[in-house]
């Protein structure tokens, strides 16, 4: 059984077009952060040594549940051909300027909701649930 630690919070991201910095990277930095953050925190509130194996285990029974807050649905464009004249193209972007193909995702993933669970002890598996339904 999972526990919710608190409502859904909203992260935004920074760097997230960098070469290099992954999605993936990003939020294990994030997690890692805050499992240290945590750690911290309760090793403050330890009164014994045998509260590190309890520790250990809360921190590893932490669940981070992220999923894109946004979703891009302007003008894309694969390839951009700065020589052409083609004045229905430019009146179709007017106002609005085309992102590439492969920003999109960075895009759509530069903002995201984030859910923080606390596995309960006594169950080994964890619950799947979307983040936002």
């Amino acid at each position: 059984k999972n526990v919710e630690l608190s409502d859904t919070w909203i992260i935004q991201w920074r760097g997230e077009a960098d070469e290099g910095y992954s999605e993936a990277l990003r939020e294990l930095e994030f997690t890692s952060a805050f499992r240290a953050e945590m750690a911290d925190a309760l090793a403050l509130l330890s009164t014994n040594e045998g509260d590190v194996n309890a520790v250990d285990q809360f921190l590893e029974g932490i669940q981070f549940h992220f999923q894109d807050a946004l979703t891009y649905d302007g003008p894309i464009y694969e390839h951009m051909d700065t020589t052409s004249n083609d004045d229905d193209a430019e009146l179709e972007w007017e106002g609005v300027e085309p992102i590439p193909l492969a920003q999109v995702k960075t895009y759509e993933s530069a903002m995201q909701y984030l859910v923080i669970s606390l596995q309960s002890s006594s169950s080994s598996s964890s619950s799947s649930s979307s983040v936002m339904e």
